[in-house]
């Protein structure tokens, strides 16, 4: 995008209309504090966007904020900024009634007269002019757009002066525009370090369990061998060390054999005594 033109009318310091011409490769802007050199660049970012980076008011009270305050409030005036680039007009504006501010308007006349109106329609004509093939939510791209071509002098002053090297890091996400993808990331390491804690706390309590099972599983032997113990005494069975099973089933083999020899004797008994 190259502006050629800025044109801006009552809003803030600018009292009338108020043209600059843009068109050269090196524009140099002087003067006093408090004559309007930061308006000029908050012209420029809130014709983009409809927004001011260092206004954090609501639309309504930002339309209040920009409004300029010379001008009688019995007045009707229409507060407007203006940008020709590339053949096509971006102009954004408002009406102020006795003290009460009109609707927010935005349209872009393109170079070949074609009207563009409405926030959705200027960001898809400036997509289309500069970056066609990238996707961006509502409002994104115009956003994008402001911080790739103005740094304000906040922003600018925040990175000169921070002494903090996270906060220079905060400041130059703000200029280039990843704010917001900064908070994004700082709530996710917060969400992260949440997430550990509760893994920590999570293998800790497993830990615990694995030596409770082991616990119940050795007082569950200790009461099966009793339980054992109980009953091969009134079984009259007798129990090595060794495997209970084949203990057991010798034991049972032993006793069968006893019986059958015990059934024969009674056989042979009963015949001498027919």
């Amino acid at each position: 995008m190259n502006i050629q033109k800025l044109i801006i009318k009552n809003f803030k310091n600018y009292m009338g209309e108020v043209v600059f011409d843009l068109s050269k490769e090196v524009i140099l802007l002087y003067g006093a504090n408090g004559f309007g050199k930061s308006s000029f660049f908050d012209a420029i970012e809130w014709c983009l966007t409809g927004k001011i980076n260092r206004f954090d008011g609501s639309e309504n009270e930002l339309k209040y904020d920009i409004a300029n305050k010379r001008i009688h409030i019995e007045e009707s005036f229409e507060v407007a900024v203006a940008l020709e680039f590339d053949g096509n007009t971006l102009i954004r504006y408002f009406n102020v009634t006795n003290g009460n501010v009109g609707n927010l308007q935005v349209r872009i006349i393109s170079k070949d007269e074609n009207v563009h109106i409405g926030q959705e329609q200027i960001e898809n004509f400036l997509k289309m002019h500069t970056a066609n093939s990238i996707t961006y939510e509502r409002g994104g791209f115009s956003q994008l757009l402001k911080q790739a071509y103005i740094l304000s002098q906040d922003q600018v002053t925040d990175f000169i002066t921070s002494e903090d090297a996270k906060e220079r890091y905060k400041a130059l996400a703000n200029i280039m525009g990843l704010k917001s993808m900064l908070l994004e990331f700082d709530n996710f390491k917060r969400v992260l370090k949440g997430l550990e804690k509760n893994k920590d706390n999570l293998s800790d309590q497993i830990s615990e369990l694995d030596k409770a099972i082991i616990n119940k599983k050795e007082t569950m032997h200790y009461f099966e061998r009793e339980k054992l113990d109980e009953l091969s005494s009134t079984y009259g069975i007798l129990l090595s060390d060794g495997n209970t099973k084949i203990n057991v089933e010798n034991e049972i083999a032993k006793r069968l054999n006893t019986k059958n020899h015990l059934e024969k004797y009674i056989e042979f008994y009963s015949k001498i005594a027919d």
